[in-house]
């Protein structure tokens, strides 16, 4: 009979850590590989990094933080904010996410942040909502250096 409490105190702390681990994953960071060359030289093909997804639930998403957001295939992008909602830009050579068509106003629209990967040759600027933005790298854990 303590055999068998045992073996239940034993998956039940089990069950416990696994439930923790889900709710962490799911809804707090998550651990993604970057899958193209648009970050470099800051984060390159294959490193693999840690997202905080609570982030923006209580904080503002500041210029040139590296953010995370979902694209239509529900892949995740890394992609380094430039603009922020009313800014002014000076380049008219970005698409809209939403639309994929060039956008000719001079301010960003509220709620809106223009993103692009720092390899500058290899990526375009996307005008995203808030909402696109999943979280914010906050450690690049493979490779180390």
């Amino acid at each position: 009979m303590n055999k068998i409490k045992v073996i239940i105190k034993e998956i039940s702390i089990y069950l416990i850590i696994t439930v923790v681990v889900a709710i962490i994953v799911k809804y707090i960071v998550a651990i993604d590989v970057v899958f193209d060359k648009k970050m470099e030289p800051s984060l390159y093909k294959n490193d693999v990094v840690v997202i905080n997804k609570l982030i923006y639930k209580s904080f503002e998403v500041k210029k040139y933080e590296v953010v995370v957001i979902k694209n239509k295939d529900s892949r995740y992008l890394i992609k380094r904010v430039i603009g922020m909602p009313l800014e002014k830009i000076k380049t008219r050579n970005f698409r809209n996410q939403e639309e994929n068509v060039c956008v000719i106003d001079e301010f960003i629209p509220l709620s809106k942040y223009l993103v692009m990967g720092d390899n500058k040759e290899n990526d375009g600027a996307i005008l995203i909502n808030k909402e696109d933005i999943v979280g914010r790298v906050i450690l690049k854990i493979w490779p180390l250096f």
